[in-house]
């Protein structure tokens, strides 16, 4: 299947350079078994040059309004137009494993039509090299893999739930919570590498607390977008 790499920026410049070489030196598949991937940027309205040098690496730049989910949404709109068949959301701040296709290849083969994969931070001082293993262990248990956990759909599954909500936040709960109504999720046996710096500029276990504390406010209804005031410093 082709398979296209979206990746949701604001101001991200300082990042995409090294982010576009990684995605260049992932590990291909058995030969024959998956197109070279395409990469998609969906730009917020960086006015750091970000889709500039997007651009110059070979990306394909698309404008949407700012927030996560609209960003997302029109970047997977992208791909499908020009013939991806499967979309692997990338944030800027994570850097997936080099074997990531072979793994998503396999699953595949083997029916999934979204999932995500495993996670490691870095840095991870402290008690955040505790935090690592319980994401993946949630993740394992619940097949709940989030943002930065390189989630991956299917056109076929995409256009079954409708897309991705154009949420400033929790979009990426949302989109695998409908998945899995239409079909298994694979995580893969892969880490993406991710940046801790949320949680070391709020502290890990003030970090954890407000997320959990947003969870539990979206499970009793209150509306994303009211939430996004308490997500507001960390993209």
């Amino acid at each position: 299947m082709s398979t296209a790499f979206v990746i949701p920026v604001l101001d991200e410049a300082g990042r995409l350079p090294e982010l576009l070489e990684r995605l260049r030196t992932l590990e291909p598949p058995a030969a024959g078994t998956m197109p070279a991937p395409l990469v998609v940027v969906a730009d917020g309205g960086s006015v750091d040059g970000g889709p500039q040098l997007a651009r110059q690496a070979g990306a394909t730049v698309v404008l949407a309004p700012r927030g996560r989910g609209s960003q997302i949404r029109a970047g997977c709109e992208a791909a499908w137009a020009a013939g991806s068949e499967v979309a692997v959301i990338v944030h800027a701040d994570t850097r997936p494993p080099l074997d990531l296709l072979v793994h998503l290849e396999q699953a595949l083969r083997q029916g999934a039509v979204g999932g995500g994969c495993l996670v490691r931070f870095d840095p991870a001082p402290g008690v955040l090299r505790w935090a690592a293993p319980l994401v993946n262990w949630r993740t394992r248990a619940f097949e709940v893999p989030l943002g930065d956990q390189l989630q991956w759909i299917t056109r076929a599954a995409w256009e079954e739930i409708g897309g991705m909500q154009p949420w400033p936040i929790l979009e990426d709960v949302d989109l695998i919570r409908r998945v899995r109504r239409v079909g298994p999720l694979a995580i893969l046996p892969c880490e993406a590498i991710t940046d801790a710096r949320r949680f070391q500029r709020r502290g890990p276990l003030r970090t954890v607390a407000r997320n959990w504390l947003i969870w539990a406010l979206y499970a009793a209804g209150v509306s994303p977008r009211r939430l996004a005031s308490l997500y507001r410093d960390v993209r």
